[in-house]
């Protein structure tokens, strides 16, 4: 039976964070927006710390085998006081995704949140993806209500 590890991504990780990126760019049919480079995530997650990212990994005798990533950010609520996490993204390999895979990265990603005493974590979920949809209501989650995602592409 294979060991699911997941840990915090270093540079090194940089193209296998990009392929992971290309095949959840596809995905969610957005592969047309996708500008990012290998050398932009190494400048910008490891160098300048704008983001961390966690791999999911099978273990295996003859190395590992990715299984899913999640990047997270932080942000700032002036009314809580607290710093808050944001899962920009969470992608876990089509083969991957009956093993319980995603509910592991999501947990740990949690964990990691409550144990560096964010408040609250959040994320964004595209209208039409029912499946991740349903992932986050098993999970606990919900659509935040009264609120709107707004954004400005510059």
């Amino acid at each position: 039976m294979r060991e699911l590890v997941i840990r915090e991504a270093v540079e090194g990780d940089a193209r296998t964070i990009h392929a992971l990126l290309r095949e959840l760019a596809e995905f969610e049919r957005l592969s047309d927006r996708m500008t990012v480079t290998e050398e932009t995530l190494r400048t910008d997650v490891f160098e300048r710390g704008l983001a961390r990212a966690y791999l999911a990994e099978w273990a295996g005798k003859s190395g590992n085998e990715s299984a899913a990533l999640a990047v997270v950010c932080e942000r700032y609520s002036t009314f809580a006081g607290k710093r808050v996490l944001f899962l920009e993204d969470i992608y876990v390999r089509e083969k991957d995704r009956k093993a319980g895979v995603g509910g592991k990265i999501f947990d740990f990603v949690l964990d990691k949140a409550r144990g560096e005493g964010f408040g609250r974590v959040e994320w964004s979920v595209l209208s039409w993806n029912e499946g991740a949809k349903g992932f986050y209501r098993s999970r606990g989650g919900a659509p935040v209500s009264g609120w709107e995602s707004w954004g400005l592409v510059l």
